[in-house]
């Protein structure tokens, strides 16, 4: 990022911070005192003691500088956002330290990070980094959010072939122009989540190669997830295909994919068939047992067909049984119940 981006993007900062009502002059700047640290704990209800304090809330301070921590060695968790930082300093005996948060703030460099081993979860959205780098010591982090800043080559983002264990990168609204960004990305082999949006690079991954999505997937086949979007069953199946052999072997592996789950489905299918059969076998037993046909008659479906099998008359009424399914049938046993029908 040239000079002239930098102050540019500075005095937007600025005038943000001056819109909130936070911009102060030399004299006047909030400091990170330990009397503000121990006042903001209080007020969340958390320990006055420093050392027994897992989480620490200190966002929308308007500081421009990290201080005073030394006596928080316990920490887990650590919100920063919402200030005007613009070096990460002062938390390297955070030991313990798993999740850091330094969205929207002023910092241009990743610094100061390489003693904390256990962080997972670090967020640098919406600030002024050109270069992804000191992050190669952090391997347990699975986590980077590095949204809404000014990271532009594939040289600003290779540092990431370093960090292995990543599961979790957000990327988008930055400066990414070169399809060839997807090479440094093939390289993290844990990689579940990739949000990419609104870069340059994307209009120009589907003019080179058709399709954006389809070549992601194709290429980052663990993704479950791809800007906003889940990745839905077979789908990274299917884009490989269209890889190899474009929209007809994509079409193949679908119709292959029909047939696999209707023979996937087809024990499910004899399973009920085979319930049904022994249920029809247990009807016609007690049909036996009651002295009936096994099989009902067939059922009239039209109003002719039933008007003339209907008696002509009451004088040829005929004694009726009526069966558990609600059907009857002509009795011929007299000590069973009947009902009359005409």
């Amino acid at each position: 990022m040239n000079a002239s981006s930098l102050e540019g993007a500075m005095g937007v900062h600025q005038q943000s911070l001056r819109k909130a009502g936070r911009d102060h002059s030399p004299l006047s700047i909030p400091r990170l005192t330990k009397e503000k640290i121990l006042q903001a704990c209080k007020e969340r209800q958390l320990y006055t003691t420093p050392r027994l304090n897992e989480n620490l809330y200190l966002q929308c301070f308007g500081i421009e500088k990290i201080e005073n921590l030394e006596e928080y060695t316990g920490t887990k968790a650590l919100w920063l956002e919402e200030n005007h930082i613009g070096l990460i300093e002062n938390i390297a005996h955070m030991h313990l330290l798993r999740c850091l948060f330094l969205q929207n703030n002023a910092i241009q460099r990743i610094s100061g990070l390489h003693s904390l081993v256990n962080l997972q979860t670090l967020n640098l959205s919406h600030n002024l980094i050109s270069k992804i780098e000191g992050l190669s010591q952090l391997k347990l982090l699975h986590t980077l959010e590095l949204g809404h800043n000014f990271l532009s080559s594939v040289e600003d983002v290779s540092h990431l072939i370093l960090c292995r264990r990543i599961t979790v990168l957000q990327l988008s609204d930055n400066r990414l122009s070169d399809p060839r960004l997807v090479g440094v990305l093939e390289g993290l082999k844990c990689l579940k989540v990739l949000y990419l949006c609104n870069n340059p690079c994307i209009p120009r991954i589907a003019e080179v190669w058709g399709s954006y999505r389809k070549h992601m997937l194709s290429r980052l086949q663990g993704l479950t997830f791809l800007d906003e979007r889940p990745v839905h069953k077979n789908e990274i199946r299917f884009s490989v295909a269209w890889a190899k052999g474009g929209s007809s072997a994509e079409s193949h592996e679908r119709a292959l994919a029909v047939e696999e789950k209707q023979v996937s489905e087809r024990p499910d299918l004899l399973a009920i068939h085979a319930a049904r059969e022994e249920r029809r076998l247990q009807i016609r037993q007690r049909r036996l047992e009651m002295g009936m046909p096994q099989d009902p008659p067939p059922f009239s479906s039209t109003p002719q067909q039933r008007e003339e099998e209907e008696p002509a008359s009451a004088a040829s009424a005929v004694r009726y049984i009526r069966c558990p399914d609600g059907s009857l049938y002509p009795s011929s046993n007299p000590h069973l119940g009947s009902q009359t029908h005409a």
